[in-house]
């Protein structure tokens, strides 16, 4: 059965990832984005903070388990998940993070990724809200009187690790509001021995919602305005 490379995100289908690595990739190019991406250094530099690291593949199936993400040696922060995310908001720039006493100072942004590539990607973890992996904890939002203001793009999976010995459940992503332009971007992860009560996609949910709610008064009103005139 034939798939899109937007429905394969969007579902986690590992298997396309894996063949697109091995039989058009090579490991020279997934290697290359990583560094650009930050993976092998800290992504503050205010404070200690361990670097992401990669799997190296010795084999074909290595290859294949790097290309999906499917591995327990490449890993990552919950921080340089979300830092990364910044490309698709700021055309292919990565926001360098930083510790800040306000919200005022220059911000660093370094070109990662090509205008077209960081578009393509926020499209795609748009779907996968819409209709993939994490539709089921962003259903109705347009309804919702927050979250309706936003376009909200993710990308989510488990896996079993070690070092804590548990269930990763992981989620990163983006919130934009269409009129103003601002947006955040998050990475969360949750790891347990049991069960979880509440899983990293719904918890991701619940912090843009309190983020936006800041500003629902102000689109009420705008709200309320655009009833009266029309």
């Amino acid at each position: 059965m034939d798939i899109s490379l937007a429905d394969a995100f969007a579902r986690s289908n590992n298997i396309v990832f894996a063949k697109l690595g091995t039989i058009y990739l090579g490991e020279a190019p997934i290697e290359l984005t990583a560094k650009r991406m930050g993976f092998w250094k800290s992504p503050v530099k205010e404070l200690e903070s361990t670097p992401s690291t990669m799997l190296m593949p010795k084999d074909d199936f290595n290859l294949a388990e790097l290309a999906c993400g499917y591995n327990k040696e490449t890993r990552m922060s919950p921080l340089h998940a979300a830092q990364i995310v910044t490309v698709v908001m700021n055309n292919g720039c990565m926001v360098t993070a930083r510790l800040v006493r306000t919200q005022n100072g220059n911000v660093i942004k370094i070109p990662v990724m090509k205008k077209e590539t960081a578009q393509n990607l926020s499209t795609m973890m748009e779907r996968t809200v819409k209709s993939g992996t994490v539709a089921k904890s962003f259903r109705r939002i347009s309804s919702d009187r927050v979250l309706k203001y936003l376009a909200i793009g993710a990308k989510s999976g488990s896996i079993n690790g070690d070092q804590p010995k548990g269930k990763r459940n992981w989620f990163v992503g983006f919130a934009q509001n269409k009129d103003t332009g601002e947006g955040i971007t998050i990475g969360c992860l949750l790891v347990l021995k049991d069960h979880f009560h509440i899983e990293a996609d719904m918890l991701s949910r619940l912090v843009i919602r309190r983020y936006f709610s800041k500003d629902m008064n102000l689109a009420q009103v705008i709200h309320k305005h655009k009833r009266r005139t029309t």
